[in-house]
């Protein structure tokens, strides 16, 4: 497969604190530096002390360095996996497995797409030819190598519903509608989609949504310092 390719090697680092949810303190070559943390939301239960991180050079964003992946490996190992969090990059990376035809188990021909697709009073990531996918990046909790890292109870799902509800209303009038789980890890499968909601709201409409044809999918990222390949899974 081709691997989506960065412009310059990452370097790496290690995180001393995450002082807000766009800062992040980090240790490059023995200085701390102020680096721009790329998402907003929770990561797991993650406590951000003598995290290793991987770094991209900043331009025009007040900031050195933007943290694209961090890893629950200790200091001391001399190998890592890493976990992504830059969730403005997904769509990069989706577009480019998509246009080298990589996530044909998905979509096998492409002729059109349309993005930010404006429906029933929301946006839809994408409209390939006649296929709503709204993507979803979660890190709330990660779901690694049969380890889980859980914050408090989800709650931030009102968009989601809101997804999920104009999907299944109008499958019937498209060809097919996918939601596409985007682990930027390599997160556990999916054995049930509905295991770490324990919203009653959300689960019955992920659960009418799928009785409608809405489709799941689930597919992991594999980031290092030099790009990023795919590991499709269905859901």
């Amino acid at each position: 497969m081709k691997k989506y390719l960065f412009d310059k090697p990452l370097r790496e680092g290690f995180i001393k604190s995450r002082p807000n949810r766009f800062v992040m303190q980090v240790v490059v070559n023995g200085k701390i530096v102020r680096c721009f943390c790329p998402c907003s939301t929770r990561i797991g239960s993650l406590k951000f002390e003598n995290i290793p991180c991987l770094l991209s050079a900043n331009k025009n964003n007040g900031t050195q360095y933007t943290v694209e992946a961090i890893s629950l490996n200790p200091l001391s190992a001399k190998r890592r996996s890493w976990i992504g969090i830059n969730q403005t990059k997904i769509n990069s990376y989706r577009e480019h497995f998509f246009r080298n035809r990589q996530l044909n188990r998905i979509l096998s021909k492409i002729t059109s797409v349309k993005r930010e697709y404006p429906l029933s009073r929301t946006r839809i990531d994408l409209l390939v030819d006649s296929t709503l996918i709204e993507i979803k990046t979660p890190l709330t909790s990660l779901s690694y190598k049969n380890k889980l890292s859980r914050d408090a109870a989800f709650n931030s799902y009102h968009r989601t519903v809101k997804h999920y509800k104009v999907l299944f209303n109008n499958v019937g009038n498209l060809k097919r509608a996918i939601v596409l789980h985007c682990f930027m890890y390599d997160a556990n499968i999916y054995k049930d989609i509905l295991s770490n909601i324990k919203n009653q709201r959300m689960r019955n409409i992920i659960i009418r949504a799928t009785n409608s044809g809405v489709e799941n999918w689930q597919v992991n990222l594999k980031i290092d310092v030099k790009g990023v390949r795919l590991n499709l899974k269905k859901a």
